[in-house]
């Protein structure tokens, strides 16, 4: 049988309470993302915010050993 890698979800949300414009924040969030792309087990990233600016920022992984630690 097939050794099966659980996949995993990191799913932080957040809201702006003072500082940079969400503007900012999304140029800030393009900059780190070879950086994110870059750590083991990368599926992908998704970065959204709502109506009421709740920010949601979901990573999607292999969790093996290596991207786990």
């Amino acid at each position: 049988m097939p050794q099966t890698i659980p996949l995993t979800a990191e799913i932080v949300t957040f809201r702006i309470i003072d500082g940079p414009s969400n503007e900012a924040l999304l140029i800030v969030a393009c900059g780190t993302d070879k950086i994110v792309r870059a750590a083991p087990g990368f599926i992908s990233h998704q970065l959204s915010c709502d109506s009421v600016c709740l920010w949601s920022d979901v990573r999607y992984g292999n969790c093996d050993q290596a991207a786990c630690r």
